[in-house]
């Protein structure tokens, strides 16, 4: 009972609002609300402070927060342990991926994995919301960019640089640019900052607000084809379509940095046998060293 009570209580601090909790762990917004009157009131202390416009965490509920955080993370480690006694090297490993790792190349990893380790079932959820593993009970997340929560560790599977790309219709009727203030003329195709923060900082300073967003580099991929404009695209999901001839590659006046891209699980004591023999899987196919 306390630890759902926990659970909406962290999400209230995580998401700075009772009505997006309420929506995110399908509850009524009173509903969360009196969950939180009852928490306050059972420990005789003002966690949130509230108003009509906004919420503010008190300093005992910071500490609170954190002692929350790690009873939920404590409460997650004693189920594992105790599915992974039941059920020796069974279980279920439920991954995230986005869109465009959902590719036949990283199909065919995970079916290898699942020949290995036959007893072992996955859950695959492909999105490219960045979901919380904890809040959502995943064990390991793909995700490309820099990792800044403390609670998880990344391990980087591989680089892959940023490349600017067009349609050969589209350089025929557009040109290529040769300096920054020559991308004031085109239409930039551009990642959306969970793939590519600050994508457009370069020489100059360079920015404009000719640009498509995307959050699918399939997506972008496709657009790029289509001549919609010069698309920055992270190489090693372009390469296919430069070596078919679909893309061409243009020398781009900005400057990128090439993107790592990681799996990432929670930092534990005890890590769960059919998480350790997911990862090592994985680790082994890109010849990363064992855990």
């Amino acid at each position: 009972m306390f630890l759902s009570v926990y659970r909406t209580f962290v999400k209230i601090v995580e998401t700075g609002s009772l009505a997006a909790t309420a929506r995110e762990l399908h509850l009524s917004p009173s509903a969360v609300s009196k969950q939180l009157a009852a928490l306050e009131q059972r420990l005789g202390a003002t966690l949130i402070q509230r108003s009509t416009r906004s919420i503010q965490v008190t300093a005992v509920g910071q500490q609170f927060y954190r002692r929350c955080l790690e009873i939920i993370e404590s409460s997650n480690t004693a189920e594992s342990e105790v599915r992974d006694w039941v059920g020796e090297q069974g279980g279920t490993v439920r991954i995230t991926l986005p869109q465009a790792l959902a590719t036949a190349e990283f199909s065919q990893l995970l079916q290898s994995f699942r020949r290995a380790q036959p007893n072992i079932s996955l859950d695959i959820r492909v999105s490219n919301a960045p979901y919380n593993l904890i809040d959502n009970n995943l064990d390991v997340a793909f995700r490309a960019g820099n990792l800044k929560d403390s609670r998880l560790v990344a391990i980087e599977l591989f680089r892959s640089q940023v490349i600017m790309c067009a349609s050969a219709d589209y350089l025929r009727e557009r040109g290529a640019p040769q300096t920054p203030e020559d991308l004031h003329r085109h239409t930039l195709l551009v990642p959306s900052q969970h793939y590519l923060p600050a994508p457009l900082n370069g020489p100059g300073e360079y920015s404009s607000d000719n640009h498509i967003l995307c959050d699918d580099l399939g997506m972008l991929i496709e657009l790029t084809k289509q001549g919609a404009g010069l698309g920055l695209l992270l190489e090693h999901f372009a390469q296919e379509q430069i070596e078919r001839g679909a893309l061409l590659t243009v020398q781009s006046p900005l400057a990128h940095q090439a993107r790592p891209f990681n799996m990432i699980y929670l930092s534990r004591d005890y890590m769960p046998r059919r998480v350790l023999l997911f990862l090592e899987h994985i680790k082994g196919h890109y010849g990363k060293s064992p855990l």
